[in-house]
């Protein structure tokens, strides 16, 4: 608990190459599971400038697209260290690492995430919709 009584919020940190696709889809999704207690950001290792519009479009139409974090990539910062912190496609001292079975940007690429998303709440300890 916090010095106000208030639960402390857990953080977990998704990273990508340039935090503009996966590492946003893979936030967004988690975020939409609601997990007490926890909440998600994404970055990048390379930030890009702006978010991938393709990543805007697969995630439009679904219920994590409210969750979708629309401002610019942003790097890597540990100077406030994450409970967890999950690499994907990418590696990261310290991350578990996510190797996607699927690469190109799409719909399969969404499902693996929000599968591993999915199966990731759990193992946190929330109960995640199906």
């Amino acid at each position: 608990m916090e010095r106000d009584g208030a639960p402390r919020r857990r953080l977990l940190v998704f990273v990508c190459v340039h935090g503009a696709v996966r590492s946003r889809l893979a936030a967004a999704l988690f975020n939409q599971v609601a997990l007490e207690g926890w909440w998600a950001i994404s970055a990048g290792i390379e930030p890009q400038p702006e978010l991938g519009k393709t990543a805007l479009n697969l995630i439009e139409g679904t219920g994590a697209a409210a969750f979708m974090d629309r401002e610019p990539p942003h790097g890597l910062d540990l100077r406030m260290p994450p409970d967890a912190l999950v690499a994907i496609d990418c590696e990261v001292a310290g991350a578990d690492l996510w190797q996607l079975d699927h690469k190109e940007v799409g719909e399969p690429m969404l499902a693996e995430l929000r599968r591993r998303v999915l199966y990731l709440a759990a193992e946190l300890g929330g109960s995640p919709p199906h």
